[in-house]
């Protein structure tokens, strides 16, 4: 799995997001293991908590023309050509492993978002 960017935010962020830029080209960001948490808002004590979420963030940039490379760039953002061989392999011996559900579940979990938010 790819390293990603530990992030901290007052809003609670979607998982997936697709941004469209000016130039064309689109965002495609994917924001893992959110956890939330409360702190004490900066100020005086006594003041009220704020409601926070830390998460894992990874992103990239591209040009996606169809729904099947957004789809692969989404992919890609979790998991190398590599870990994807790896854990197709893993898949054929052991197709109950955790760790190949959990590769499966985050494909289907693409395609779905994909599906549902492409727009050529």
């Amino acid at each position: 799995m790819k390293a990603g960017i530990k992030t901290e935010s007052s809003v609670k962020p979607n998982r997936f997001v697709l941004n469209k830029l000016s130039d064309g080209s689109v965002e495609v960001y994917v924001n893992e293991d959110i956890k939330e948490f409360t702190r004490e808002s900066q100020g005086e004590s006594g003041t009220p908590k704020e409601t926070m979420y830390e998460y894992t963030s990874r992103f990239s940039v591209g040009h996606y023309h169809d729904s099947d490379s957004l789809t692969e760039a989404y992919i890609a953002l979790k998991y190398s050509t590599g870990a994807e061989i790896s854990l197709g392999r893993k898949g054929l011996t052991q197709p109950n492993d955790a760790e190949y559900l959990e590769y499966i579940q985050y494909v289907n979990d693409c395609k779905a978002f994909v599906k549902s938010n492409f727009r050529a």
